[in-house]
């Protein structure tokens, strides 16, 4: 091994332990696949088995408007059918506001499959940043393993306590509760221990798509210059009904007296022919 190689090799653990983020900015002009052969290097990196890191993986791609939202659900699709990496869907958001549709995934699964699935969501697309943060959780399983270690030797005790022949009956009460408590704390530690296990062996990764710029700008613009043609488009009509109104209310002022005037002489008329056309009653004999 070379001396350069040694340094690196040294300096490695302590870069990662330090939970510094480590973001991946590719150059603009490179598009498509390639961007994203470096978007989750770190998870080829061989871990040790008793490695205590926490990865946390954030992506940012762009992708076109037509095909983001089938983007999305083919990722969460491979997420669900990749078996062999635990792939677990935790959460998944999308929205379309405004014709400019973007989408959310966050996944946790295996460090295998961080790459591939990286991959799927950006093909054809750009990479923007990759982010990736590592919490060291070494303390937090150091004392879980202690505390364990303290309670199950005290189950050993109480065990051993509920074996004596010469306890009463109220002494085999207390070590029954205590024992029964004791195996509570041991059975919570236990899951917590398998959560931390779990964050250590497992990466979270969260996966975030979006239109490109230009695209964006320009459905925002549509939608712009759509509601500001209703708009013009409302106001101009509310402005020809006014005028048409200022227009016709002096008209209606002398129709409507005329109209009525002329109803009642047109009843009067009426009236007043029947009248005459209607023969006198015949005289009595």
């Amino acid at each position: 091994m070379t001396l350069r190689q040694s340094i690196l090799f040294g300096l490695l653990p302590t870069l990662v332990l330090s939970g510094c983020n480590k973001k991946v900015a590719p150059p603009e002009a490179a598009q498509g696949a390639a961007n994203f052969s470096t978007a989750s290097a770190i998870a080829t990196v061989e871990r040790p088995a008793d490695s205590t890191l926490a990865y946390t993986h954030q992506v940012t791609a762009e992708v076109s408007g037509e095909g983001l939202l089938q983007r999305l659900d083919a990722v969460r699709a491979a997420c669900v059918s990749d078996r062999a990496n635990a792939c677990t869907v935790l959460d998944v958001a999308r929205s379309d506001n405004g014709g400019v549709p973007s989408g959310r995934i966050v996944v946790r699964l295996a460090p295998a499959g961080v790459d591939p699935l990286v991959r799927l969501a950006g093909q054809g697309g750009k990479l923007l940043s990759v982010t990736t943060h590592a919490d060291d959780l070494a303390q937090p399983v150091q004392d879980a393993e202690r505390q364990l270690a303290q309670l199950n030797a005290y189950r050993e005790k109480l065990t051993g306590f509920l074996e004596r022949r010469d306890l009463g009956v109220d002494q085999l009460l207390t070590v029954s509760k205590e024992l029964t408590s004791v195996q509570t704390q041991i059975d919570d530690l236990n899951t917590t221990r398998a959560t931390l296990r779990r964050r250590i062996d497992t990466d979270l990764l969260t996966i975030k798509l979006q239109v490109p710029r230009l695209e964006a700008e320009s459905q925002s613009s549509r939608v712009g210059d759509a509601a500001r043609g209703f708009l013009s488009t409302m106001v101009g009509s509310l402005a020809e009904v006014i005028e048409f109104t200022a227009e016709a209310l002096p008209w209606l002022i002398i129709w409507i007296p005329g109209f009525l005037g002329v109803r009642w002489l047109w009843n009067r008329t009426s009236r007043w022919l029947r009248g005459r056309a209607t023969p006198p009653p015949p005289r009595a004999g």
